[in-house]
């Protein structure tokens, strides 16, 4: 049966709608109540260290599992029977990566850790590449609804293992590992991965080159969003992360909320054939634009005041950061809205020019400035490499599926 277009239209705002809130359940969960309150059964230091490490995880996930499961997504009609399989190989070397990566950057990244809290983090790790790409499941049937309950489940997860924190196991890591493995757990029992899942491995060559094609830009890109954290922490201290993440909180929120958006967008044009890039490119352009813009003024408002509420022990050294943080955080994720157009219609190696220009801007504009202005001087260049990864995004996607395609026209 043929569905209307309407009708498609209609359950794709709803599943905007539906992935906003279930994001936002998740955001306010983790940002608003757990870390607020680790940090205040935790040194200054000690919550810098675990800002720090969690954005490593959470790093090392998404480069992994996050990659393989966009290729995934996009593979509809790309790859035959027999190279769609490869995919069983390659999760289980998404799960091995994971773990031999984060033992080794935490080998030598933590030198004062208990070896019980070093492998509950090698865990945890693993955890969160396999969610990230499990949810493909949901993704590829455009069942948002199915999201938009593991939020839930993870969200209540995540407040369980605050509980167990506070009152039983006192090391924080407890709370995030509980939380990805009732996660997991629920992904277990809602997806049909045990069904497709074999030990018949199969390797094709297209299928791991546009993995390790998709691995590189995304590995440039998980980093530099936690880049803040790694960039500040051996140059400033422990101390200064944890200031600076809460001067960039409010706006960060904001891009933990908006980012999701992207999957929704990609998932959506990996089931539609042959559908006009630059058209859809000017919708997300227009879309992305007036949704930061709301960001950023909402984030210029709010920021003190939730600011003061959550941390405010911090309150007095970020008066002068939090608006660029967050300017910087925005745009980010702005420029993140507009990518999955340029996943769908532009080749990959766009995004590893893309990514590898913003890395390089962030640390050659960062550090020389940080150096000069300390943690005010590492915002204004954060901001800066925010604004030229954001202008490559948009003129890669003008040239493109613009120029490019009128001077096909009249060859």
């Amino acid at each position: 049966m043929k569905v209307s277009v309407y009708s498609l239209k209609k359950k794709m705002y709803f599943d905007f709608l539906l992935n906003i809130v279930a994001n936002l359940i998740f955001t306010v969960s983790s940002q608003i109540v757990v870390y607020p309150i680790i940090s205040k059964n935790i040194s200054e230091a000690s919550f810098g260290t675990l800002l720090t490490v969690m954005g490593i995880s959470n790093a090392i996930g998404v480069i992994f599992g996050g990659s393989l499961s966009q290729i995934r997504l996009l593979s509809k009609g790309k790859y035959t029977f027999e190279e769609n399989e490869s995919f069983n190989f390659l999760f289980l070397m998404t799960i091995f990566f994971s773990f031999i990566t984060s033992n080794f950057i935490y080998f030598f990244f933590l030198g004062e850790i208990d070896k019980i809290s070093f492998l509950m983090l090698l865990v945890l790790t693993s955890f969160i590449a396999i969610r990230s790409y499990l949810v493909v499941y949901y993704r590829i049937n455009l069942n948002f609804k199915m999201i938009f309950l593991h939020m839930i489940m993870t969200s209540l997860g995540y407040i369980f293992g605050l509980i167990v924190f506070i009152f039983f196991i006192k090391t924080w890591v407890i709370v995030f590992l509980i939380g990805e493995i009732i996660s997991f757990l629920f992904l277990y029992y809602t997806t049909n991965w045990k069904s497709e899942f074999n030990f018949n491995f199969k390797f094709s060559k297209k299928v791991g080159l546009d993995y390790f094609q998709l691995i590189t830009s995304s590995s440039v890109y998980s980093m530099m969003t936690y880049v803040d954290r790694l960039l500040i922490y051996p140059f400033l201290g422990a101390s200064q992360v944890a200031i600076y993440y809460a001067a960039s909180l409010v706006g960060k929120l904001a891009g933990i909320v908006l980012l999701p958006l992207s999957n929704v967008i990609l998932s959506y044009l990996s089931s539609e054939e042959n559908k006009d890039g630059w058209k859809i490119f000017k919708i997300l352009f227009f879309f992305s634009f007036f949704l930061g813009l709301l960001a950023l003024i909402t984030s210029i408002l709010l920021s003190p005041f939730l600011i003061r509420i959550l941390y405010p022990n911090l309150m007095n050294s970020i008066e002068n950061v939090y608006i660029f943080a967050s300017f910087a955080a925005i745009i980010s994720a702005v420029a993140a809205l507009l990518q999955p157009a340029l996943m769908r219609y532009c080749p990959l190696w766009y995004q590893t020019f893309i990514q590898s220009i913003y890395a390089v801007s962030y640390v050659g504009f960062s550090i020389p400035l940080m150096n000069v202005w300390g943690l005010k001087g590492f915002a204004y260049g954060n901001l800066i490499a925010s604004l030229i990864r954001y202008l490559l995004v948009v003129g890669i996607g003008i040239y493109y599926l613009k120029i490019k395609n009128i001077e096909k026209e009249f060859k």
